[in-house]
């Protein structure tokens, strides 16, 4: 339908797959066909609904371009669901805690953050029931994209505050205007002979207060937006500094599934941070200053054929 922008969190995939059984579904594949038609003609008679005076006819005209594109949109996401396209929902929530102690009394942090976020009409495996050669490098953007997410962030000591904020991202191909972590909306992995694939899910944006941040009290709902994700979890905190992924990757799934897993209308994994995540519990004690820190997350990855919705 409409250009989406989606706001994603990064996983990192704990391991127990459990194949659930595809949900018989009338529709399939033409039925969401005809489905997506209702849906971008309700948009373009409101669409038409508000072109009134002097714009009219401008107006008119880019309600007809968009109902157009909304039509092809349809069209392309139908082939995708005969092709074998799946929806990824990721949902969890992860913890950071700080205490920090001192002869000035210290400072304690403590934040959560919970998400759900979901990429639609990923097509995994462009080559069907082919089989390949030899392994084959793979990745499929998202053509929509919905999250929900929430960050809070409180600070006890000598100047307590809280903040609040959640994700930021962008949906589908690297955008010039946004930086690496913000633009990686796209399930990347690798196709093996015997059907199973090795899948990477970055999945776009960074956790950003909204507008907040906790190294300075000062910023809590201040007017500038401050990183706390990634200036006390990542920078201070040192999560994911030494993830195989990458230093300082943090919430990215990594994960196996073999060809019967692929060929299930549903796929659920428990996931978990793993160990090289997770940094150790002293932040830097010295110097009559104790500092303890704890870091982690649990959630799920769902993985559901488009034509089983």
């Amino acid at each position: 339908m409409r250009n989406v922008e989606t706001i994603v969190v990064r996983l990192v995939l704990g391991a127990l797959l459990i194949a659930a059984p595809a949900r018989a579904r009338s529709g399939s594949c033409g039925g969401q066909k005809q489905l997506c038609h209702a849906s971008a003609k309700g948009l373009d008679t409101f669409c038409k609904s508000t072109c009134t005076g002097t714009g009219k006819s401008t107006c008119l005209k880019q309600c007809a371009k968009d109902y157009r594109k909304d039509l092809a949109k349809c069209g392309s996401d139908a082939r995708l669901c005969r092709r074998g396209s799946v929806q990824v929902v990721f949902a969890g929530n992860a913890t950071f805690d700080v205490t920090l102690t001192d002869s000035d009394g210290g400072e304690t942090v403590a934040s959560s953050f919970q998400w759900s976020t979901t990429f639609d009409h990923l097509l995994l495996n462009p080559f069907g029931h082919r089989r390949i050669p030899a392994d084959f490098p793979s990745a499929a953007f998202a053509s929509d994209g919905t999250s929900n997410g929430t960050f809070t962030v409180h600070v006890g000591g000598g100047t307590p505050c809280d903040g609040t904020g959640g994700l930021t991202g962008f949906l589908g191909k690297p955008q010039t205007t946004t930086t690496p972590q913000e633009a990686l909306a796209v399930v990347s992995g690798t196709l093996h002979p015997d059907g199973s694939a090795d899948l990477l899910v970055p999945a776009a944006g960074k956790v950003d207060e909204s507008p907040a941040g906790a190294q300075d009290c000062s910023d809590i709902n201040g007017p500038e937006m401050s990183d706390f994700w990634q200036d006390w979890v990542t920078a201070f905190g040192h999560a994911g500094i030494d993830n195989a992924l990458g230093s300082g990757v943090t919430l990215t799934t990594k994960v196996t599934l073999t060809a019967e897993q692929l060929a299930q209308g549903k796929v659920i994994a428990n996931v978990q941070a793993t160990p090289d995540e997770i940094p150790p519990p002293d932040c830097g004690s010295g110097d009559g200053t104790t500092c303890t820190e704890s870091y982690g997350w649990t959630g799920t990855v769902t993985i559901t054929r488009d034509s089983k919705l």
